[in-house]
């Protein structure tokens, strides 16, 4: 898209020039919920022509060449040209749902630290430093829910043989190098064989230069034994983000987390809250038109929950995105953060309630135009 804030001029965005997602069938240098598909397939016909869908992506990873050379992928035309957009500060591929771009538009300010800044002073488009820092495990989409927002029914991998064949790819181009693994945002951590396995038996020295695991769950399954199982990377798992989407037991169970067992994941909660372990922790909720009434009641869980905890606890709100999974009508009809949608004006009066909140961070700031301020408590 072309974008209006001459602010963006001034913005740094690292995630480009050191994440690199992999996932079952494609890779990406930055979450696809943000990338301007459409400027995408105005500028690449015939990639996207190879591959229909509704959310198609750059970087397919469709063979066992693609995936024992994964190095190609991560440095192809496409990350390329996304981060030359950067360094020029025309950012035409990312939409306002990025939470960088959202932040500029809102404060009129620039986004990214004097290292950040330096660092891709440093750097050109074919990369001197060729291996990304982070890497984010998406290859497995397996979980214990079916939530309508993400799928239409469970997701068990029952071949692990491409997702091993995935990670051991990944530890010999990547393993000696990568400083912070992600695990994972199209799936369960703790559901997963592949990647409960991993971390049950989470061997260090592939790893020499790794500083964090940050795992991404739904919480249903992270009870005391699951948690004592992985006792070896314990040390590395110091962040969590937990997606929930709803702040009362009737929208999770019969609405938003479809198999999801309130009773059990507020059990879970209150022993994550007592272990006083992680630094940081993240409470995600994709907003809809089903569960928008329920932000400031969700809010309240999480702050009620953790005031105590030394585990520092934030709320993330995001809009709901279209995967392909559902019909466009489907997808119209629960996307209440569209301007169009007949409810938009009702989420307009909830957001002001919760975006003051000390405790929330959120990429639909820019549907509200009075200002906020972000409050620390």
């Amino acid at each position: 898209m072309k974008h209006t804030n001459k602010k963006l001029k001034d913005l740094i965005c690292i995630a480009p020039f050191q994440d690199f997602m992999v996932l079952h069938d494609s890779t990406n240098v930055c979450c696809p919920e943000w990338f301007d598909i459409e400027q995408m397939q105005l500028e690449y016909p015939e990639e996207f022509a190879k591959h229909p869908g509704s959310r198609p992506f750059p970087g397919y990873v469709t063979s066992i060449e693609d995936r024992n050379n994964l190095l190609a992928n991560w440095n192809n035309k496409f990350h390329k040209d996304l981060r030359k957009s950067v360094l020029d500060g025309d950012y035409r591929f990312c939409t306002k749902m990025c939470p960088h771009i959202n932040e500029v538009y809102k404060n009129n300010k620039p986004a990214g630290s004097i290292q950040e800044r330096e660092l891709i002073k440093e750097w050109e488009i074919n990369l001197k430093n060729p291996f990304p820092k982070r890497i984010y495990f998406n290859f497995d989409k397996s979980c214990n829910l079916k939530c309508p927002s993400c799928r239409v029914e469970l997701i068990t991998n029952k071949n692990n043989s491409v997702a091993e064949m995935t990670l051991e790819s990944i530890d010999k181009q990547f393993g000696k190098t990568v400083q912070e693994i992600i695990i994972t945002g199209s799936g369960d951590p703790f559901y997963s064989n592949i990647f409960r396995n991993w971390l049950q038996n989470f061997d260090k020295t592939k790893y020499p230069k790794l500083e964090k695991i940050y795992l991404v769950s739904n919480g249903n399954m992270f009870t005391p034994k699951m948690w004592g199982s992985m006792s070896k990377a314990h040390n590395f798992i110091r962040e969590m983000e937990w997606s929930i989407d709803a702040g009362t037991k009737n929208t999770y169970e019969n609405i938003t987390r479809l198999n999801g067992k309130w009773d059990k994941l507020m059990e879970n909660m209150d022993y994550l809250a007592s272990l006083n372990h992680f630094d940081n922790l993240l409470f995600s909720f994709v907003v809809q038109k089903q569960n928008y009434t329920e932000m400031k009641t969700f809010v309240d869980l999480i702050h009620n929950k953790f005031k105590r905890s030394k585990s520092k606890a934030k709320v993330l709100f995001r809009a709901i995105q279209n995967w392909g999974h559902q019909s466009d009508s489907w997808f119209e009809d629960k996307n209440i953060c569209d301007p169009q949608h007949p409810d938009h004006s009702l989420l307009l009066e909830e957001l002001p309630k919760v975006l003051d909140h000390g405790l929330v961070s959120s990429n639909l700031r820019h549907l509200i135009k009075t200002p906020y301020k972000q409050l620390v408590i």
